[in-house]
Formats: structure tokens, sequence, C-alpha cells
């Protein structure tokens, strides 16, 4: 709680050991949790399930970007061996 206290307004928590009893002392099951001082907890149990896919996505994503930008203009990349 003191951390929490300490923390600037607005800041945001993402409790993912909630479904384990949680790293902040103020967390609740699967709820949302404004702190006095605005501090938002959030405390979705769900999280490590859907992180993983997140992640991939983004990753996709990402790459994807990268062939494109780089098969428009192959001298982007360097590909002399060093």
């Amino acid at each position: 709680t003191a951390t929490v206290n300490q923390m600037q307004s607005h800041a945001v928590i993402v409790d993912m050991a909630i479904s384990e009893g949680g790293n902040v002392q103020d967390s609740q099951h699967d709820e949302v949790v404004v702190a006095r001082n605005g501090v938002k907890i959030i405390n979705e149990s769900g999280y490590p399930k859907v992180l993983p896919k997140q992640a991939s996505l983004l990753w996709s994503k990402a790459s994807l970007y990268f062939i494109t930008k780089v098969s428009q203009d192959p001298a982007l990349i360097d590909l002399k061996p060093i």
C-alpha cells in the first residue's frame, strides 16, 4: 500500500498474479481497483492466457511491416558480411 500511495495519480498497475493471490495488497480478483490517490490496479485473471497471443500478433504485424518496407527498398538492409 505504501508504494501505491507514493505513485503519481492516474498511474496503472497490472497485477498479473491475481489468480495466486496477487502482488498488490489492494488487489481484488477480476476487478479494477482505484486507490485513494487515483492509481488504478487492474486485476484480470485472464491476462496470462491472452498475452502470448497478443505478443504473437504484434510480432507478426511488425515483421510484416519490416518485410514490406525492405521489399520496396532493398537498400535499407546492408547484406555485406561484417
